[in-house]
């Protein structure tokens, strides 16, 4: 997939979260033994990533 954006830090983000996601659910799952916990330890960074967006502030409004 040929990106048309510009080169920034958007290029960075899926290919680190790829690397993040799988090796959290690996480390969740060998550790806890229950690949459920490892797929449910990716929930926690959903909430992590939605309390960050929650915290924004709104760029137009002054």
């Amino acid at each position: 997939m040929i990106s048309r954006a510009p080169r920034s830090h958007y290029c960075f983000f899926p290919k680190t979260a790829s690397i993040i996601g799988t090796f959290l659910v690996a480390t969740t799952t060998s550790i806890t033994g229950n690949a459920s916990l490892g797929v449910l330890s990716l929930a926690v960074l959903l909430v992590v990533a939605l309390v960050f967006l929650l915290l924004q502030k709104d760029p137009t409004r002054n």
